[in-house]
């Protein structure tokens, strides 16, 4: 921004001032983008000569700041937090020969994280911008003129807004900024009902969306809906107003208190308001945490009982509705016989919660022979800038679309497909982080729904604002369903190229993003939703089948652009990955190629190796899927015989090949020649993800921990020949294998083979310090793959509950993130207890039962006894339980009076996890009937308790008999 008084030389005395040049919420961060400028008392702003004015002076002989940065400070003063942030220099030129030193600066203000990964604690928070400049620090309010933007993070409703001193600051109590009062209630929407009530008032309800309030998940939890007290209050106003009030309260005008809820589904917030009035018009008041205020709706009740909500305007729907000239966002349509399900389309752009002026639908017909065009007609007359064409049929989207960008006049371009549909928060958020991080390109994760299948996924792992082309893998989402600046379009020239049947959009969408200066993609919720269809080539699609040509014509144009854009090396094959594979060139050589005869296949191989040899290169065809690399190593060899011979052995498709397992690992599965050819290089497959299923857990009375699980390959790929498995000490490189035994073969119900194995570890050979995670590596000959947590696939007859494994005083648990086993063996993470076995009676029924302590109150509470009766199975039970006192209960026993020599073993499950129950060292055993043999001494080295019930009854201590080695915990 340059300085509106002037610019003066660096003599003089200057101060930092700081601006916000944006700011956007995004995952439940909020991300400030800001400006430091120095000035002097005059305002205006330090300059040097520019760097190539001819004076041998240049910007960094300047005395430019050492740093810039932005911190929280509380209002009270009594706590400061730096906030991530990342920082960089800019020259701006301000006068013929002289720039302006300026420092940018992109914060990430996380709420959930702040102070050293914790949450940032309720209150009012000034945003400060940090300068240091010659070993001197300065902070100052960071200055802001945008609208409030509020969020509900997790649980929390937070606001950040302009405070009165004109600086940014953040609410986080709802003390001085609340969520409702900062969003734009939508009028359009309001759901209300009315009743009478026992005092004869009208008890209202209203519910409303607000729009702009943005959402972020409660992870791993069900997030609770903020609630609080409702009331309908009179209105301050003038004098006559409040004259009037006084006669209607002596008339007998009352209100009732209420409640009121703010919820959140998906992206979507949503305010329900229930209170009560007697006729009149009434202001909305909230009060939640003792902090009490107004809602921006007045609520007018009429003498029949009726009411209606008016929504009173907020800052943001304020400026939201001021008149705007050129459209933020212009949605292109092609069309082309989408009658079924174009007005869906259409009908999810009206529904976005961006205001309509701000969007302009530009809808081009592309000759359509059913009633789309008719529809579409329809549906302009209910929106203000919706602008239909049409235009002879061109056989492809491109040219529809094409028509739309040369017609559009937004800021911004969305293409939506005429048989998909726009989440309804789509265009609002995308065109906000476009505008605040400066993306000329942002993605938003899309979504299949009418058993769609093949959404891209890749490139929607994460969230970022600062994307790249190969490391975010943006190649594997080519379609046009995304946000592009309309200025970056114009300013390259990009249009869709026409003539193709297929993938006209891949050649555009690259080179918008190769020349963009910065891409965003948007993972945190669905934006897009792709219909699927049930027809191999819908009828409302504008091409038939792809030709050989075709796909030739659509990795010539993609490898063109990737080349343009790109110098060699590995970025450039990351990219010509998708010219090269899939449905373009490796797709030349399928059941179309075969058609030809022997003269037309040379001459195809030869077009080909005289137009992308030069590209193919060991590093590309690594990259490439593994069927395609034999395949274009024939082709690039210029030979089309063993080429045919390979196109042929795989049925005219070489995503058929099967692999094998062998000895060396995994290979594909080729004629000997080919192989002979190509070499074992070229043949062999890497190592793929594996499929993994705990299958059993035991943990016997040593403490040795027993699991049973299988694994295999994804779709044909076969199963691991074996697996290896270790214990990892978390944050360490330290490793302790587990003992793999008892491999086996298991077909599954969807044919594939899966490996099945036994793992068995004792706690004690793990060293006892730290959290040890289970790894899983699987194995194909000697091949190994990748190391995989193993435990959180589980089938429902394994316990989730952790086990106390009380003789080595460590803890084996699922983690809370994802349920993969982990060995506590110190308690660092999950405490070592047990519970007690404080008395073995009768009830008043004549029934043996146990009475328990408890090491800790617990909301979750169940008891189990596994009974070992002498030449039979083990058999586990849930016990019946009864509160006796606090902290003890008493477990009926599963033990028939006429047993004889049988064992059980107790356990306690608390809050999910299962303790042992020690005996303690003044057991009271009531009846003669009921033994126990294990021993005070027993319990106190954390012996479980085995009771044994007998009848008839021999002297005790004489029939006490030792636990059975091997039983079940």
């Amino acid at each position: 921004m340059d300085s509106p008084r002037g610019s003066v030389e660096v003599d003089g005395a200057f101060h930092a001032v700081s601006d916000v040049t944006a700011t956007v919420w995004v995952e439940g961060a909020l991300r400030i983008w800001s400006t430091t400028r120095w000035v002097d008392d005059a305002g205006r702003e330090r300059t040097v000569p520019s760097p190539d004015d001819g004076t041998g002076v240049g910007a960094g002989d300047a005395s430019a700041p050492a740093s810039a940065g932005i911190a929280l400070e509380s209002r009270s003063g009594t706590t400061a937090v730096d906030v991530p942030s990342r920082t960089f220099s800019v020259l701006a030129p301000v006068s013929p020969g002289r720039v302006a030193v300026r420092l940018r600066s992109e914060a990430t203000l996380d709420p959930r994280e702040v102070v050293g990964g914790k949450p940032l604690r309720n209150g009012v928070w000034d945003v400060m911008a940090v300068t240091s400049e010659d070993g001197v620090e300065t902070r100052s309010g960071l200055r802001h003129e945008g609208a409030a933007r509020p969020a509900v993070v997790g649980d929390r409703p937070i606001v950040a807004y302009r405070n009165q001193a004109g600086a940014l600051s953040l609410d986080t109590s709802g003390t001085l900024r609340t969520v409702v009062e900062d969003s734009r209630p939508r009028q359009a929407d309001v759901h209300l009902e009315t009743r009478p009530d026992d005092a004869g008032r009208s008890r209202v309800t209203f519910s409303v969306p607000l729009d702009g309030v943005h959402v972020a998940p409660a992870e791993g939890r069900r997030r609770r809906p903020t609630s609080g007290t409702a009331e309908l209050v009179a209105p301050v106003g003038s004098i006559v107003r409040r004259t009037a009030l006084k006669v209607r309260r002596r008339l007998g005008a009352s209100t009732a208190p209420g409640r009121f809820r703010l919820e959140t589904e998906g992206p979507q917030t949503h305010l329900t308001v229930t209170a009560s009035a007697t006729p009149g018009l009434w202001q909305v008041v909230l009060t939640d945490g003792g902090r009490r205020r107004p809602a921006p709706f007045m609520v007018r009740i009429d003498r029949g009982g009726d009411a209606e909500v008016e929504v009173l305007p907020t800052e943001q729907s304020r400026a939201m509705s001021a008149p705007v000239e050129r459209p933020v966002v212009s949605v292109v349509v092609p069309v082309y016989n989408s009658g079924s399900f174009v007005e869906d389309a259409i009908r999810s752009v009206f529904a976005q919660t961006l205001p309509a002026d701000r969007i302009e639908i530009v809808a081009v017909d592309d000759g359509s022979t059913d009633e789309s065009a008719a529809i579409l007609q329809e549906l302009s007359r209910h929106h203000p800038r919706m602008r239909v064409v049409s235009r002879e049929n061109s056989g492809s989207a491109a040219a529809p679309r094409n028509d739309g960008i040369d017609l559009s006049t937004g800021r911004y371009l969305f293409f939506l497909d005429a048989d998909d549909l726009l989440a309804p928060h789509a265009l609002e958020t995308m065109t906000d982080v476009a505008s605040a991080s400066g993306a000329q390109v942002v993605l938003g994760r899309m979504q299949g729904f009418g058993n769609r299948v093949g959404v891209p996924r890749r490139a929607f792992r994460r969230t970022t604002l600062d994307a790249d082309m190969v490391e975010h893998h943006l190649i594997t989402a080519l379609g046009p369903t995304k946000l592009f600046d309309a200025d970056h379009v114009g300013r390259h020239g990009l249009r869709f190229p026409t003539g193709l049947r297929n993938g006209e959009d891949q050649a555009f969408v690259a080179e918008a993003e190769l020349t963009a200066d910065r891409i965003a993609v948007l993972a945190d919720s669905d934006y897009y939703l792709v219909r699927g269809h049930d027809d191999d080539v819908a009828e409302h699609q504008s091409r038939t089948s792809e030709t050989i040509d075709d796909k030739l014509m659509k990795a010539r144009l993609l490898s063109a652009v990737i080349v343009r854009h790109t110098e060699p090396g590995p970025s450039r094959e990351a990219l010509l990955v998708r010219p090269f594979g899939g449905a373009a060139l490796e797709g030349v050589f399928r059941k179309g190629y075969l058609k030809l005869d022997p003269q037309e296949r040379a001459g195809l191989v030869a077009q080909v190796v005289d137009e992308f040899g030069h590209l193919w290169t060991p590093d590309l065809r690594r990259r490439l899927a593994a069927p395609a690399r034999p395949l274009l190593e024939l082709v690039f060899r210029g030979d089309p015989e063993p080429l045919t011979e390979l196109v042929e052995f795989a049925g005219g498709n070489v995503r058929h090949l099967a692999v094998e397992a062998r000895d060396e690992g995994l290979v594909l599965d080729v004629p000997r020649s080919i192989g002979a050819i190509v070499g074992p290089e070229v043949l062999h497959v890497e190592a793929p993800p594996i499929e993994h299923l705990l299958t059993g857990l035991n943990v016997d009375r040593a403490g040795d921990i027993t699991l049973r699980g299988q694994v295999e390959g994804p779709d044909d790929r076969p199963a691991p020949t074996t697996v290896h498995a270790s214990w990892r000490r978390r944050g360490t490189d330290d490793a302790v294998p587990a003992e793999v035994g008892d491999l086996g073969t298991r077909r599954g119900a969807d044919g594939h083979d899966a490996l099945t194995f036994g793992l068995r570890t004792r706690p004690e050979s793990l060293p006892p310090h730290g959290v040890w995670d289970l790894y899983l590596t699987p194995l194909w000959g000697t091949q190994a793959g990748a190391a995989v947590r193993f435990g959180s696939a589980r089938t429902r007859s394994v316990d989730t509950d952790a086990v106390v494994l009380i003789s080595v005083g460590a803890v084996l648990y699922g983690t809370a993130s994802h349920g993969n086993l982990s060995l506590d063996r110190d308690g660092s993470v999950h405490p070592v207890e047990a519970a007690t076995l404080e008395e073995l009676r009768l009830d008043e029924d004549g029934r043996p039962e146990a009475v328990i302590a408890l090491p800790r109150p617990g909301a979750d509470v169940r008891a189990y006894a596994t009974v070992d009766p002498a030449g039979g199975r083990d058999a586990r039970y849930r016990l019946p339980w009864r509160e006796v006192a606090q902290g003890l209960l008493a477990a009926r026993l599963p033990v028939p009076f006429d047993a004889i020599d049988t064992e059980i073993v107790l356990n306690v499950s608390l809050d999910g996890t299962l303790l042992p129950v020690v005996v303690a060292q003044n057991l009271s055993v009531e009846s003669p009937e009921i033994l126990t043999t294990a021993t005070p001494a027993d319990a106190a080295h954390g012996a479980v308790a085995h009771v044994a019930r007998r009848r008839p009854v021999p002297d005790a201590h004489a029939t006490a008999a030792s636990p059975r080695e091997g039983s079940n915990w």
